[in-house]
């Protein structure tokens, strides 16, 4: 990410109640009719109504926006889609901001337009807490936001996986429309940057298009050296005149002379060598909260699942019956060691955050109650201020609080500096995994091992043929295993560095110490508040043991964490092995990540990327084949929860050929060829180069 800290936009409110940059002094929309100005510029300046009538059922149009000011470019874009394209074609919009409105400042703005109100209440639904990156959510079921709060280069470059001039041709998606916004050149160069232009190729269709209320040189210059054809028109109410422009696909700039932005690796290993296609009927194995949620994201998108469980749905790790939802912040990781893993929690936790809350109908699936995390100590304290700090613009999200404010939220006696997680709470996991089941539409198979993946040779039929011993389980066309531990059963993916780590819960009885909890609380341990008469404590943390049997230790481990997160002088009068529990196994990865998106191929892989054992800063343009239609989503470790929707979200994007909800640096963070990477880099033998 480009920015650590959100600084939201500095308003001023002119005699009519609009709203007008402090920093850029400049005006968000036309002092005359800023929707008009928008529809005319943008939508006209595109052709969009002509472009929409012609699409046909279920095709993607994606526009890209630089400035997303008060959204109401994206407003008249919605209005206008949902007039005059398919109902079952989907709409994605891309914006950038480096300066959002606060909510309270856009809804004030948007309440000028009170023909878009309906769409107006959907934003601001929806409209996410001012934290750094990405943030997607649907306008409606058609229209989907993926808004960035971010540089405007660093956000576009964050978008496109690869400026090889080699797989110019290579996209999975691209951009049919551009609007060019934000303030103009003379007033905020840096949105107008020479960066910005290969940026704008890389991303654009064949039939792309751009509009700009601008006809400034910088933005003539950069689309016509960047292979858009442009004409000068007249410009809306009292500006002269105003640029439409039009891809040429005939002009092949050369990349490799070109000046392009110096975050961008020409690295292409985590891409699919061929395009794949979207799969009408996928098998995800293992019903646990990664294959339920790969499940309904798929859904949404048309796509039919079968899952299938050697058990019953969240049967393993999943099936806690109150989990946390929870991520460790951090105050910045732009220049900290293991910032992939940082930037991943803030988004994980950003995006679950939204995703519960639009899905929990009863505290029978969980209860979004907040969550206190407790400093351990001074230095956690210290730490804890610098990310309340961080987080200042995003309090309905983060924000550090006294002890004196912990207890009266927590309803406990706190004596600690803690971070305060408004929107976080607790999730019944086998109760959200039936209900992501039923919402999804898909096909439960419990208590049938899949035990064998063939491919098929025959064309026109699908790709997988699935068996438990001789009994064939049904056709395919992709397979995503979500199976932890499992998966290393399946030849294609036993090489993967997953380990065990066997967890235990003490389920507690009212008991005076604890009952009054109102929030999640954590620690080392974490503790619940009361739910059907129990309240969680746990887990342990058992490094490399699958064991799933009830262990007494543990339970006294358990209440000697929850004594130490209560600040107890004595432990809670329990006997250990009075106690009720649950112990299942998660799977963790060496880097702590989730392991998302297609399989590589272990041997293929080795030897196309063989170079690296001698050079590993050596550029290969070359994307990877791997196994085509097998998915991975796994390796949630103790934060399955808190991951499991945006990881299912992602890949669900790739699958579906979408705009991703991560930035590139994260989704290549977790593909599953990055320890193959690694381990080429260190030049490490083929039987060992993915040990430790």
């Amino acid at each position: 990410m480009g920015v650590l800290k959100i600084t939201p936009a500095d308003l001023v409110w002119d005699e009519q109640g609009l709203p007008r940059s402090r920093a850029f002094d400049d005006l968000y929309f036309s002092a005359e009719n800023g929707l008009e100005e928008s529809r005319y510029v943008f939508l006209q300046g595109n052709k969009l109504e002509e472009r929409w009538l012609a699409l046909n059922d279920n095709d993607q149009f994606v526009i890209a926006e630089t400035g997303f000011g008060s959204g109401l470019n994206l407003l008249a874009a919605a209005d206008l889609w949902l007039k005059t394209a398919p109902k079952t074609a989907q709409m994605h919009f891309i914006s950038t901001e480096l300066f959002p409105m606060r909510k309270p400042d856009l809804e004030r703005t948007l309440a000028h337009w009170t023909e878009l109100a309906d769409l107006s209440m959907n934003l601001l639904a929806s409209y996410p807490d001012l934290t750094p990156g990405f943030h997607r959510f649907s306008l409606t079921d058609n229209i989907h936001v993926t808004l960035i709060f971010d540089d405007v280069i660093f956000a576009l470059a964050e978008l496109t996986p690869t400026l090889a001039s080699e797989l110019w041709d290579y996209k999975n998606w691209s951009v049919d429309a551009w609007f060019l916004d934000g303030f103009a050149p003379s007033q905020n160069p840096n949105m107008w940057a020479e960066e910005l232009f290969p940026l704008i190729n890389r991303l654009s269709g064949d039939t792309a298009t751009a509009a700009t209320f601008t006809s400034a040189g910088v933005a003539k210059r950069g689309l016509k050296d960047w292979g858009f054809d442009i004409d000068k028109i007249p410009g809306f109410g009292r500006k002269r005149e105003m640029l439409v422009a039009n891809r040429n696909p005939q002009i092949k700039v050369d990349l490799a002379s070109r000046k392009q932005p110096h975050r961008l690796a020409s690295a292409c290993w985590h891409l699919n060598a061929q395009k794949t296609f979207k799969p009408s009927n996928v098998a995800i194995i293992g019903a646990g909260i990664a294959g339920c949620t790969t499940a309904e994201a798929l859904s949404r998108r048309g796509v039919h699942c079968t899952l299938f469980d050697a058990g019953d749905i969240a049967s393993g790790a999943s099936g806690n019956p109150q989990a946390a939802l929870y991520a460790r912040l951090s105050p910045g990781s732009a220049s900290s060691k293991g910032g992939d893993l940082e930037d991943f929690c803030l988004h994980a936790l950003e995006y679950a955050a939204g995703y519960y809350a639009d899905r929990i109908q009863s505290e029978d699936l969980g209860n979004l109650c907040g969550l206190i995390q407790l400093a351990r100590d001074e230095d956690e304290a210290r730490k804890m201020q610098r990310i309340g700090e961080r987080f200042e613009a995003a309090q309905e999200f983060c924000q550090q609080i006294d002890p004196a404010s912990a207890s009266n939220l927590s309803g406990l006696n706190i004596c600690n500096t803690a971070l305060y997680l408004p929107k976080s709470g607790w999730i019944n996991g086998p109760n959200f995994c039936a209900h992501l089941i039923k919402r999804s539409g898909a096909i439960l198979k419990s208590n049938t091992c899949v035990q064998t993946i063939a491919r098929q040779a025959q064309a026109n039929k699908p790709q997988f043929l699935l068996y438990s011993g001789q009994e064939e389980l049904g056709e395919f066309d992709a397979v995503i295993l979500c199976t932890a531990m499992g998966t290393l059963s399946f030849p294609e993916a036993s090489w993967l560095p997953v380990r065990p780590i066997r967890g235990q819960i003490s389920l507690l009885n009212r008991q005076p110490e604890t009952s009054n909890l109102k929030t999640v609380l954590c620690q080392e341990t974490y503790l619940t508040p009361v739910y059907q008469g129990l309240q969680s404590v746990g887990a342990t943390y058992n490094l490399d043991t699958d064991s799933s049997e009830l262990k007494d230790e543990d339970h006294q481990t358990n209440l000697t964490d929850l004594q130490k997160l209560l600040g107890l002088d004595k432990p809670i009068d329990v006997e250990p092995q009075t106690l009720q529990g649950r112990a299942a196994t998660r799977t963790t990865t060496p880097d702590y990540l989730p392991i998302v998106g297609s399989l590589p191929s272990l041997h293929g892989f080795v030897d196309q990327y063989q170079i690296w054992r001698k050079d590993r800063k050596r550029a290969i343009p070359e994307a990877h084949y791997g196994h085509k239609g097998i998915y991975l989503n796994l390796g949630y470790g103790s934060r399955g929860y808190t991951y499991a929707p945006i990881c299912a979200e992602l890949l669900a994007a790739k699958i579906a050929q979408e705009p991703e909800p991560l930035p590139n640096s994260i989704s290549k963070a977790l593909h599953p060829a990055r320890f193959l990477v690694r381990a080429l880099g260190r030049n490490k033998d083929i039987g060992t180069f993915l040990e430790d």
